[in-house]
């Protein structure tokens, strides 16, 4: 199911993007936009910008850029259909989904209402827990909370209740609601087994599960008294998968500390938040999940571990990390790939983070994220646990042991590093250790091999068809066709396959020159002359062909259109971010020179790619391309002699 490009653009037109970011964010009024803190990195002085002519935004701290629907999918954390509805629904709209035959149209509607109704019932579910609290029933729940030290405006916060003891009275009451029994069994909020329905969740204090959008989706709930199980959660549902959501996650996701703290339980989690600790979050009764991992990926690159001090929480965490050391992120500064960064945060002498807060303080657990242990050394150190160290034969198995796991490190840098981080903790020496791990380099990498191939494939896969739609537009997704600082034409290996980076000057002349022509759309008359779309990079040209399209057309750039082709998060920001070159910052002259600059660099480049490929269709055999090589040559000297005059003042 998708929508049309004229329902996107009439859900954009009627939802201006200052008024919808301003529900958000405090803007102030700042030359031709308005400028705030960024809502999606901690800063103190405003770099977030909204151009309410262009109708986008742009941060010059982070780098987040978009349309209106962009950064209702940020902030929501909505998919791409899941925000036009959002502001189709803000804006009074009726909207209809195109594609798929008409069965299938119904079904998808008949879903989404099922949907809708299934969570307006655990809404209503988690009132009535919150209310139930609050009872002469609810008493021993709300003594129990008092007891773990949570203050009534942390439970208050996070819809803390009580399940009553009757076994009947949630349902008692949706059914007094009108809701009818073919709904409220596939809630998984009460059991249809014997003569009469009765509450899946009784006598127990109450933990509504939230995702990212706050929605409660499940609930999870602790026996109060000495019954079994302890903790129990919502089953499997059409709106709830433990396996696929995390405990914390709806305020965790708007933390701006920088990093998560993964915990094992819901009062780590409440505890951490109520001290402060805003970015923590949990697994819902289950090992921690390569999906959950993936969630969390998608907010950050650095987590920081907090399982029990036990020897089950040691394990969890060895777990956690091979989870995390098989995802890669992309770097926000370079565009390249790479993996996420744990860290093992030590609870000794106490349990858990609930029980290491009550003790020592937000300040002491403070000290402790920022010692947190590498999660290699982290392995290392449970890996010693496995022998008998001070023994001959003990200390040569543990070497050869750490030798082992120093090899699988990918690059040399790293086995560098860690060769002598490890020597040094665990007192083996440098030299015997590095003969080591020279002996066991390659047939570690010769039994990787095999592995990395496959799972290369795997990825190559899934990246080309999560890339289709992009790659049929010729815009590929952000970090394909962009450099990183120091890059320079290079090529590299992304998903298994070649990749030419263009060189990031000529990204940024490209940029510069786009955005320029969205604010002064009046230059387009003397650029042209010198720059058509063709000559813009692969990952530009076609955000170039529609911004020189609409010059011709109506005389002006629509940005906001232009972005609202694109439907992911990288392809909708990196469009965005073309139209927001910092250097339009700058000053009517400097912009001047810099116009002409571009120009040069543009234009310059396209023509040395030109001469390039006729020098090998030359060295080929090819004659026919003596006359282009001539012609392209004598064209690239004349880039430098190119002078556009503009208006300064």
């Amino acid at each position: 199911m998708s929508f049309s490009q004229e329902t996107i653009d009439e859900v954009r037109s009627r939802n201006d993007i200052v008024d919808v970011i301003g529900q958000y964010v405090q803007l102030k009024r700042a030359g031709s936009s308005y400028m705030g803190l960024c809502p999606f990195h901690s800063e103190k002085t405003p770099s977030f910008s909204v151009s309410p002519s262009k109708q986008i935004f742009h941060c010059f701290g982070c780098g987040k850029g978009g349309n209106v629907i962009t950064f209702v999918m940020e902030e929501e954390h909505l998919s791409f259909p899941e925000a036009v509805r959002f502001l189709a629904e803000r804006a009074g709209m009726q909207i209809e989904e195109t594609g798929g035959t008409p069965g299938q149209q119904q079904a998808e509607r008949l879903r989404r209402e099922r949907e809708e109704t299934l969570l307006a019932i655990n809404r209503e579910a988690a009132l009535f827990y919150v209310s139930q609290l609050h009872t002469p029933d609810g008493g021993r729940g709300l003594h129990y909370l008092h007891d773990r030290q949570l203050t009534d405006e942390t439970i208050r916060a996070w819809g803390l209740g009580f399940a009553p003891g009757t076994g009947h009275a949630l349902y008692d009451h949706l059914k007094k609601k009108g809701y009818k029994d073919d709904i409220l069994v596939k809630t998984g909020l009460f059991s249809y087994k014997g003569e009469h329905p009765h509450d899946l969740f009784w006598n127990r204090v109450m933990f509504p599960i939230m995702d990212e959008r706050r929605r409660v989706i499940g609930f999870g709930g602790r026996v109060m008294g000495d019954g079994k199980p302890k903790y129990l959660n919502s089953p499997e549902t059409e709106i709830f998968d433990k396996r696929n959501h995390l405990f914390g996650i709806h305020a965790a996701a708007r933390s701006k500390a920088g990093n998560f703290i993964i915990c094992e339980g819901y009062m780590d989690v409440i505890s951490m938040q109520q001290a402060g600790f805003t970015q923590a979050v949990a697994s819902l009764g289950t090992a921690l999940t390569e999906a959950q991992v993936k969630i969390i990926a998608r907010y950050t690159d650095q987590v920081r571990i907090t399982y029990d001090s036990d020897a089950a929480g040691t394990k969890a965490s060895l777990r956690a990390i091979g989870l995390f050391d098989a995802v890669t992120v992309t770097d926000r500064a370079t565009r390249r790939r790479k993996h996420i960064q744990t860290r093992v945060i030590r609870m000794e002498p106490y349990k858990d983070p609930d029980e290491f807060i009550k003790a020592r303080g937000a300040e002491a657990f403070q000290q402790r994220i920022d010692s947190a242990e590498d999660s290699f050394l982290f392995r290392i150190g449970a890996l010693e646990k496995q022998f008998e160290r001070g023994t001959p034969r003990g200390d040569t198995d543990f070497a050869e042991a750490a030798a082992r796991e120093i090899a699988a490190l990918p690059s040399a840098f790293e086995r560098r590093e860690y060769l002598d981080s490890v020597a040094e903790q665990f007192g083996i020496r440098g030299d015997d250790l590095r003969e080591l791990v020279e002996q066991a380099v390659p047939e570690v990498k010769e039994q990787q091999e095999e592995q990395q191939i496959a799972a290369a494939r795997r990825q190559r896969y899934e990246e080309e068809r999560q890339r289709g739609q992009a790659a049929r537009r010729s815009f590929p997704p952000s970090g394909q066709g962009q450099a990183d600082a120091g890059t320079s034409g290079k090529k590299s290996a992304e998903g298994g396959r070649e990749v030419t980076r263009a060189p990031a000057g000529l990204l940024k002349a490209e940029d510069f020159l786009l955005t320029i022509l969205a604010e002064e759309p009046a230059y387009y008359e003397k650029i042209r002359a010198y720059i058509s779309p063709e000559d813009f990079e692969e990952s530009r040209r076609h955000l170039a062909e529609g911004a020189f399209r609409q010059l011709e057309q109506k005389g002006s750039v629509d940005a906001a259109a232009l972005t609202a082709q694109y439907q992911t998060r990288e392809e909708m920001q990196a469009a965005a971010n073309a139209f927001a070159a910092p250097a339009m910052r700058a000053g009517a002259g400097q912009r001047a020179q810099a116009l002409n600059d571009c120009v040069k660099t543009i234009r310059g480049a396209a023509l040395k790619a030109k001469l390039q490929e006729a020098a090998r269709k030359l060295k080929a055999g090819d004659i026919s391309a003596a006359e282009e090589y001539r012609q392209t040559g004598k064209q690239l000297q004349e880039v430098s002699r190119i002078q556009i005059e503009v208006q300064t003042e």
